[in-house]
């Protein structure tokens, strides 16, 4: 058998199942892979020896034994949830998130929690180190997790998304990333940044992963739920985003997508036409509306103004720019998005999937970083741009890994539609191009 450590969710819960390996052994190389590559900065804690207990203790389920790394927003019972600042409360969490207890329900065990971007407001987490290209940015805001995952240190882990904060990190990590519809599962225990557009996902090595995790998140949705993918799907009809509607992307991104469209082609789905709106038009008034979000939140719980000072710039300036921003300005913004969301729904719903890039280039180059907040602020505005609109629109999405570029750097496209077993399904239709970059150790 090959190092525990280098093996996927589904063949490692396989290889539980079947006595093959221990779930003991399965966290104690996990561990070592943790520690061999601490220096990527990817997590917060990790708890070998309380994962060790926990694996004892885990119940028979789709997840037996599977190690898991948990974004630091989301709450773990015993640790605190910081978010990535000193301004969140330390104390211990009481319960542990509601996503984190459905996966430790089907005997996923928690390693331990993972980098975050301060707030969820970045989508660089500039200390976390990109194990695939050390001198390319994790993303983020769910950088950690990207970045364990695409290590070999946990085959799965749990990340949040605003404007692309698990897609993102799953891009320029070279791994998969699903997003879940912004209140399709229970958001209990998250630390938030923007109701409505915050949502949960999954990152994994690849698309089949995060078909086989999914389904463990079901005591988690809101409403009722069925096993499996909730019945297989067919991807009847799909579109390629027409390159005026994304702004300035790279050839390497337009080509990812179209080796994504060429092996749904292959699958038998028809290739049709759809009146995407001009993506880069969310990117103001969302900045408007997030920023005012997080405003609100901040002034609720005694946090801003009086500890503003121990925010990074990057998280700050925005929060300054949103407190200066007149109520009349903020409606305008918000009805402007829903606009936008809805051109963005309607073309969504004539095809099962929309194809389109993760990112619009490269991961930025990762030299001087922690660097000054007006690059961290032009990243995030390039890094959101094809994102953010899904949010917005209330669709899900699942970024894959397509391509790799003339540099060797990984390209990502996204699959968006409708649900998420519509998604995971145009994802595993990709598998004759997928490339795998989390595979084994950096």
């Amino acid at each position: 058998m090959p190092d525990p450590a280098d093996l996927t969710a589904r063949a490692a819960a396989t290889a539980v199942a079947a006595g093959e390996l221990t779930a003991q052994d399965l966290v104690d190389a996990c561990v070592r892979r943790a520690r061999e590559t601490a220096d990527l900065r990817a997590w917060v804690s990790v708890d070998a020896l309380g994962a060790r207990a926990r694996a004892e203790e885990a119940p028979p389920g789709r997840l037996h034994g599977v190690p898991v790394g948990v974004k630091d927003v989301l709450d773990v019972r015993g640790r605190p949830t910081r978010g990535g600042t000193t301004v969140t409360d330390p104390s211990p969490a009481v319960r542990d998130a509601a996503a984190v207890a459905a996966l430790t329900d089907e005997g996923a065990v928690v390693l331990g929690k993972t980098a975050a971007h301060a707030l969820s407001l970045g989508v660089t987490t500039p200390w976390v180190v990109n194990p695939v290209a050390r001198d390319r940015v994790a993303g983020g805001s769910s950088g950690g997790s990207a970045a364990a995952v695409a290590a070999g240190a946990v085959p799965l882990a749990l990340g949040t998304d605003t404007a692309g904060s698990v897609r993102i990190p799953a891009a320029c990590c070279g791994v998969a990333g699903l997003m879940a519809r912004p209140g399709a599962l229970r958001e209990d225990g998250l630390l938030g940044l923007t109701p409505g557009l915050d949502t949960i996902g999954l990152i994994a090595r690849d698309a089949e992963d995060l078909a086989y995790a999914w389904p463990a998140l079901g005591a988690a949705r809101r409403g009722a739920h069925t096993g499996g993918l909730d019945g297989e799907r067919a991807i009847r009809r799909f579109a390629v985003v027409a390159p005026k509607a994304l702004g300035c992307v790279d050839a390497a991104a337009v080509g990812a997508a179209e080796h994504v469209a060429e092996a749904l082609a292959g699958a038998g789905a028809e290739r049709v036409e759809a009146p995407v709106p001009a993506l880069p038009e969310f990117g103001p008034p969302r900045g408007v509306v997030i920023g005012a979000a997080l405003h609100r939140a901040l002034v609720a719980a005694g946090i801003w103004p009086g500890r503003a000072g121990e925010l990074p710039d990057d998280v700050r300036l925005p929060i300054e720019r949103a407190a200066a921003t007149p109520g009349s300005a903020v409606a305008a913004a918000r009805a402007e998005h829903a606009r936008l969301a809805g051109e963005l729904r309607a073309a969504s719903a004539a095809v099962d999937a929309l194809v389109l890039p993760t990112l619009p280039g490269p991961p930025p180059p990762r030299a001087g970083w922690p660097s000054a907040a007006k690059r961290d602020l032009r990243a995030a505005g390039e890094l959101t741009r094809l994102c953010g609109p899904v949010n917005a629109a209330g669709l899900a999405a699942a970024s894959v890994p397509a391509a790799v570029d003339d540099d060797g750097l990984p390209r990502g496209v996204q699959l968006v539609g409708a649900d998420e077993p519509t998604v995971l399904a145009a994802a595993l239709a990709c598998r004759p191009v997928a490339v795998g970059h989390g595979e084994g150790p950096p």
